[in-house]
C-alpha cells in the first residue's frame, strides 16, 4: 500500500497541470485494474482446475489469453483441460463465458451495445474511446450490436 500511495504522490508532484494529474492518475488506475483482473483470473483458473482434476481430467497446457477491458488490454494464463472421454476444454473460458476467438470482454461488449442503442457507431467509439483504454471502432460496434440482438432474438423466441 505504501508503494501505491509513493508512487501516486510522485506521479502528482512531477504532474504540470490538473489534466495532466487526472490522465496519469486514470493511467496509473487502468494499469493497476488490469494486473489485479489477470492475478483474479488466473486465481480462478487454478480453483477450477482443481475442481476438474479432481473429475479426473488432466491438463494439456497453459495458454495465454488478452482481452480488451475497460482498463485496457488483460492479459493472463489459464488451463486446457482434457477428459477422460478425450474432450478438451478451457475451464475458465467456460466459468467466464468468453467464446473462442473473441478478444473484447463482455462488459465491454455490454457498454458498447447500450451507448449505441442511443447515437451512431462512429460516436460510440469515440465515446468508448475517450472515456476508457479500450480502443473500438465503429465497424467493431456495428458486429457487437448485431452478436447481442441476435442473442437477445434468440432468447426471446418462443
Amino acid at each position: 500500500m505504501n508503494t501505491i500511495v509513493a508512487e501516486i504522490t510522485e506521479s502528482l508532484k512531477v504532474s504540470k497541470n490538473v489534466v495532466d494529474r487526472s490522465e496519469r492518475l486514470h493511467a496509473y488506475w487502468a494499469q493497476h485494474q488490469c494486473r489485479m483482473m489477470s492475478l483474479a483470473l488466473e486465481n480462478l483458473d487454478e480453483h477450477l482446475w482443481q475442481g476438474y482434476r479432481k473429475d479426473g481430467a488432466k491438463s494439456l497446457r497453459k495458454g495465454r489469453r488478452t482481452l480488451i477491458t475497460l482498463a485496457g488490454e488483460t492479459t493472463f494464463r489459464r488451463w486446457l483441460v482434457r477428459f477422460p472421454d478425450g474432450g478438451a476444454v478451457y475451464p475458465l473460458d467456460a466459468a467466464m463465458g468468453f467464446k473462442k476467438h473473441e478478444c473484447m470482454s463482455l462488459y465491454l461488449q455490454y457498454l458498447v451495445a447500450s451507448i449505441a442503442t442511443k447515437c451512431t457507431y462512429c460516436t460510440t467509439a469515440d465515446v468508448v474511446n475517450s472515456l476508457s483504454k479500450a480502443s473500438v471502432s465503429h465497424t467493431q460496434d456495428g458486429t457487437i450490436v448485431k452478436r447481442v440482438g441476435e442473442a437477445y432474438s434468440t432468447k426471446e423466441a418462443p
